[in-house]
């Protein structure tokens, strides 16, 4: 199989896999792919994107979170607020997540693969923020590839809009006033307007895939 086709199907594996562990999880990862290909999609004209860019963003995102196979059951499906201790555990899923991406790399050697960075720059950045408070490594602005920009707006997104144990879902209109607020701050200007623009595709894609029932 051709490194691309390895690549791919290990992605698939890893999203089944946190499925299986963690429904609504699964149902983030499909709802965070389908608003960072609407965000990648807008921004084309503008970036010069080629299509092949924003299908294997597309192909990529579920893998965003793979660390998080890694996270004790007591702190990933936790029903309420982390602690300070267990936020930095969770935090260690960005660290597990790229230990993961370079194992597959050299198992499968795939270091020649057109996607691999683009893979790396999703696991190990999508936490990062433009003023340089985000985690792990606390990178500024342009130094956060697009692709991590582009995860890091739809992921925040979906996390707004979604329910959980120690909050309410929030409506698009609060999900969208949190982000053009850190706008050009947390979060790059372009990809929150871009997200903004396609608001029915993105009423539509919460309606497609919903939460998991409790």
């Amino acid at each position: 199989m051709e490194s691309a086709g390895v690549l791919g199907s290990a992605v698939g594996l890893a999203a089944g896999l946190t499925r299986v562990r963690d429904a609504e999880t699964g149902a983030h990862l499909d709802r965070v792919t389908r608003y960072a290909r609407l965000v990648a999609e807008t921004l084309a004209p503008a970036e010069d994107l080629e299509p092949g860019f924003i299908d294997d963003l597309a192909a990529l995102a579920p893998a965003h979170d793979v660390g998080k196979l890694a996270i004790p059951d007591q702190i990933l499906l936790k029903q309420g607020a982390l602690d300070p201790a267990e936020l930095e555990i969770m935090r260690g899923h960005v660290a597990s997540g790229v230990a993961v991406v370079e194992d597959l790399v050299k198992a499968f050697d795939l270091e020649g693969s057109p996607r691999v960075r683009m893979l790396r720059n999703i696991v190990r950045a999508h936490h990062e923020s433009l003023d340089g408070s985000g985690y792990p490594f606390g990178l500024k602005g342009e130094a956060i590839p697009l692709e991590a920009r582009i995860i890091s707006v739809a992921d925040v997104f979906d996390a707004l809009t979604s329910e959980r144990p120690y909050k309410r879902t929030w409506t698009t209109d609060a999900a969208f006033a949190f982000l053009e607020a850190q706008r050009g701050t947390r979060f790059d200007a372009a990809c929150v307007a871009a997200l903004q623009s396609r608001r029915p595709e993105v009423e539509s894609i919460r309606r497609g895939f919903p939460e998991a029932a409790p």
